[in-house]
């Protein structure tokens, strides 16, 4: 079957898909994604995790539609490889924090964006190209299918981008698990499995480091996108403001945009060659990322982690200062 957009030249720019469960974070990288002139967005992909697969691909859309772009948008997988779905609690009711009007949903109309009859999966397996670069920014069932099914076409793939697990603090969903590795870390240790692509994994500690409150959004010059965003995350920092077993930040965490940031400006980061494992097992520690150190020689990834250079592994301030500049204009 033919996809949608598939003639379409992307000249020298970087050719991303992101693979998303939106989530307010995901939103946010969906904004900067499209807002990047180095970037061209093939398509978004979207999986369940932070609500509900119905709402994540609805909010993929409503996202679009907020930025005036336009995207492929393909709905994938609806729960895990294993067990049943759970939703996030810090992202709202829809998914979308406070995204409200008068009681009622602003995106209750008729979404300009449509969701494409193909699977995301189809989508994945007709579009990728060498050099593509995967944006993993939620659970990775959609990557891990893939994996099974044609795994030539994972093949192709420069990199695969991956906002996922959490090591030397703990988790955000339970105390060793990050979300998107505990929503099917099954899915998280496939895909680790896979030695043929090459994978970048940003963990929640580093994540931590850049947060973003309402005020971070007032340069916005759009004061219509300004207004949507600022609605947004005000559910999601006020949630970290006050969740002190999991939160206690001062303001929301900017996970999943950091996984974009690295696609943008891999300079700012430090990664370093690890072998990461996933316990798969049906304890209290299902989730858990551990580094393998008697697999040093035999890495599985590149992992973002403090260095002497950048103690946060990561230059937060710049990072954030890049990010938000994208949506000032």
């Amino acid at each position: 079957m033919e996809m949608k957009g598939e003639s379409k030249m992307y000249d020298n720019s970087l050719s991303i898909i992101i693979d998303t469960d939106p989530g307010v974070d995901d939103a946010l990288a969906i904004m900067f994604a499209h807002r990047a002139n180095m970037l061209a967005v093939r398509g978004i992909t979207t999986v369940f995790g932070n609500q509900s697969i119905e709402k994540t691909t609805r909010n993929a859309c409503t996202v679009v539609d907020i930025i005036g772009a336009e995207a492929l948008i393909y709905r994938g997988a609806s729960r895990p490889l294993v067990k049943q779905a759970f939703c996030a609690e810090s992202h709202g009711e829809t998914g979308l924090g406070g995204y409200w009007q008068n009681g009622e949903l602003r995106n209750d109309k008729p979404l300009t964006q449509p969701v494409e009859n193909a699977n995301a999966v189809d989508f994945l397996a007709q579009t990728i190209s060498m050099g593509t670069m995967i944006a993993c920014i939620g659970p990775v069932t959609n990557l891990a299918i893939l994996a099974n099914l044609c795994p030539d076409v994972l093949r192709r793939v420069q990199s695969l981008i991956v906002m996922g697990g959490v090591f030397g603090e703990p988790g955000n969903t339970t105390p060793w698990a990050e979300f998107n590795v505990y929503c099917d870390p099954d899915a998280f240790a496939q895909l680790l499995a896979f030695s043929d692509v090459s994978k970048v994994l940003i963990p929640a500690n580093i994540c931590r480091t850049v947060t973003m409150d309402e005020d971070d959004f007032i340069g916005i010059q759009n004061q219509a996108l300004s207004s949507a965003i600022k609605d947004i995350v005000s559910e999601y920092v006020a949630y970290y403001r006050g969740e002190h077993v999991y939160g206690g930040f001062a303001g929301g965490i900017m996970y999943d945009t950091l996984v974009i940031a690295y696609i943008l400006w891999p300079e700012l980061f430090n990664t370093t060659p690890r072998h990461v494992v996933v316990e798969t097992g049906n304890g209290s520690a299902r989730g858990a990322t551990v580094i393998d150190r008697k697999r040093d020689n035999e890495p599985n990834c590149l992992l973002a982690c403090p260095s002497n250079e950048k103690p946060l592994g990561v230059d937060a301030q710049e990072v954030k200062r890049r990010l938000l500049q994208l949506l000032s204009g």
